[in-house]
């Protein structure tokens, strides 16, 4: 398995992307978080999408956009903040991202990814409620708003 990381050039959100063999290096500079179509000629059927976005939307868009098998549901829990455009500094010890099937349960690619996800040093955590899991996240972080 071989990662691309597709972030915005000021650091508003992150998407992992994994595919089944090595791909070239991609800059895909993603002016909003709707425009997805860059990365559109390069997901194939073994190909798997980790958005780590806060909120829900997102999960349909790129569903329409890539199709809905590879498309994961994911998190990131990390205490930071946007320091300066292009620079988000992690101000606390918090830091881990949770994925999963958008319709929930187990799945053995989730199991692989996790443990190949693992071996970053990033905690990764593959669970059966994920999307219970981002509609809690959108909660917590609209609170502290």
């Amino acid at each position: 398995m071989h990662l691309l990381l597709v972030s915005h050039l000021l650091g508003r959100y992150m998407i992992l992307v994994i595919f089944p063999t090595p791909v070239e290096p991609l800059l895909v500079p993603l002016p909003e978080v709707v425009v997805y179509s860059p990365i559109k000629p390069i997901v194939g059927k073994e190909t798997v999408v980790i958005p780590v976005l806060n909120g829900i939307d997102h999960i349909d868009i790129l569903g329409h956009e890539l199709g809905h098998d590879p498309v994961l549901g994911g998190l990131a829990m990390i205490v930071a903040h946007l320091r300066k455009p292009g620079f988000t500094e992690q101000i606390g010890q918090l830091h881990f991202i949770e994925f999963g099937e958008v319709r929930g349960g187990h799945s053995k690619r989730c199991a692989d990814l996790e443990e190949f996800l693992s071996a970053t040093g990033i905690a990764f955590r593959a669970i059966p409620n994920i999307t219970e899991r981002m509609w809690w996240k959108l909660y917590i972080t609209l609170g502290v708003r």
